[in-house]
């Protein structure tokens, strides 16, 4: 749907970079649906820094920002404001919001956590790679391990970091009631092509006495 952000770093020599675009939209599209509580709940755990897609991470900011000033967050004021802002088109369009609402639909804004910690997982193993993929540049041109000191202190804490047992964060959603659109068009297609039967109201003889 979204470009991918150019890469500075050495991840490019390495092949792609990890990054769990099904999630990313998963979590987008149950924001659409759900509203303004579910983006809260969520942006208490994710930044958009943490999506791989370019225009993931717009329109995830794009929902903190409608967030932040209390206005209500679903498919028409997201792509308004992306329209004001001039960044509708960096997201692929009216039609990239439209197919996010409909993946929404399908996932489940209960198991939004897991969305969440693939997220955040492929964010940390990229970062991963990009810290190490840097510290053995530096290492091939002759710098001492001391000088790098920093950098192995920061890739031993990711590594730390990402293999923690941490709980899984906890997002309560009250789930609106939102009607199966494909049994209802069913219902609608089989209701018109039933026939019709009027009743005509039934017609007394009159009985003549004898």
């Amino acid at each position: 749907m979204s470009p991918r952000r150019a890469s500075t770093s050495p991840l490019s020599d390495v092949g792609l970079p990890p990054e769990h675009a099904e999630s990313e939209a998963a979590v987008l599209g149950c924001a659409l649906n759900e509203g303004r509580a579910f983006v809260v709940a969520v942006a208490a755990q994710l930044q958009p820094e943490d999506f791989y897609l370019d225009g993931h991470r717009v329109i995830f900011e794009t929902m903190i920002r409608l967030a932040d000033r209390g206005q209500p967050i679903d498919q028409w004021t997201v792509t308004a404001d992306l329209q004001q802002h001039g960044h509708l088109s960096a997201v692929g369009g009216a039609s990239a919001l439209a197919l996010l609402v409909e993946g929404g639909v399908l996932s489940i804004p209960e198991n939004a956590p897991g969305y969440i910690a693939a997220i955040r997982e492929a964010r940390a193993k990229r970062e991963g790679i990009a810290l190490a993929s840097s510290l053995t540049e530096h290492l091939r041109n002759g710098h001492r391990l001391s000088d790098l000191a920093g950098q192995t202190d920061a890739l031993a804490a990711m590594l730390h970091g990402a293999t923690a047992c941490d709980p899984a964060p906890t997002i309560t959603v009250r789930r609106r009631h939102r009607p199966d659109r494909v049994a209802s068009a069913r219902r609608a297609d089989h209701a018109r092509s039933r026939p019709r039967y009027v009743r005509r109201p039934s017609r007394r003889c009159a009985h003549r006495a004898p």
